[in-house]
């Protein structure tokens, strides 16, 4: 049996949590946990953002906190990393 991977989803609007919600679910390895109940058991966050601004910044930071490895990825692709 696969183990399925737990995927913590934020996005700012409902728009963008929908879409890749709808994306994700359908996938057997993906488990998708809510912010409410099942956090802690999340292998992966996804934080769905239109820019890198100051709320972007403290979610991914209250996570990091939280215990969560911080990795970063942005499309379009940008030549650098957001400062920490």
């Amino acid at each position: 049996m696969m183990e399925r991977l737990a995927v913590l989803l934020h996005a700012r609007d409902p728009i963008s949590y929908a879409g890749i919600r709808g994306q994700l679910a359908p996938r057997p390895e993906v488990r998708i946990v809510s912010n409410d109940d099942e956090w802690e058991s999340a292998t992966v966050a996804l934080v769905v953002t239109d820019r890198i601004d100051e709320a972007a910044i403290r979610a991914l930071r209250g996570l990091r906190c939280a215990g969560a490895s911080t990795g970063w990825s942005s499309w379009p692709p940008r030549s650098t990393s957001p400062s920490w």
